[in-house]
């Protein structure tokens, strides 16, 4: 699950925005509009724009913002605010990312991620996760649970050997 970056939240709370779902609370286009509202005052009509959240609301909303984009020469892809009006995970946060860097002129930076191969000491399965997921795909058969222990007991010695964990 992708969530937006810290700096991007705080950017998002100084226009008092109150986000509980990203992907869900952009899919209207409405927020989109109101930031838009703020960096290009009296150019996007707010009162034209619709709340709801059928369909045909949002694709009236994103036509209104696709037309803003043009008008303005802002490079966003139509897939982008398709993504985001049909919910698409990470599509939203994704779009309004995209909008904080092109408003803000900023890059955003991002933590740096774990190579494959390597994985942070807390985020390690342990033997009950291992069993569990086992007993989720349907299989409780003790002969198998005690083959995934070991199995598990394993690739721990291995990973402590090969220092791939951190």
């Amino acid at each position: 699950m992708s969530t937006l970056s810290r700096e991007v939240l705080k950017w998002l709370q100084s226009f008092s925005i109150i986000l509980k779902n990203p992907k869900r609370d952009f899919a209207n286009g409405c927020l989109i509009a109101v930031i838009l509202d703020r960096y290009f005052p009296g150019e996007i009509q707010l009162n034209t724009l619709y709340v709801g959240d059928s369909l045909e609301q949002k694709q009236r909303n994103w036509q209104v913002l696709k037309k803003f984009f043009k008008r303005k020469q802002i490079d966003i892809p139509s897939e982008s605010c398709q993504a985001v009006m049909h919910c698409v995970p990470g599509g939203a946060v994704g779009f309004v990312e995209n909008i904080y860097m092109i408003l803000t002129k900023r890059k955003l930076s991002r933590p740096p991620a774990y190579p494959q191969d390597q994985v942070p000491h807390f985020a390690i399965p342990t033997t009950s996760n291992a069993i569990k997921s086992m007993l989720d795909t349907g299989d409780e058969s003790p002969k198998r649970a005690h083959m995934v222990m070991e199995a598990h007991q394993q690739f721990m010695k291995e990973s402590k050997v090969n220092k791939v964990v951190l």
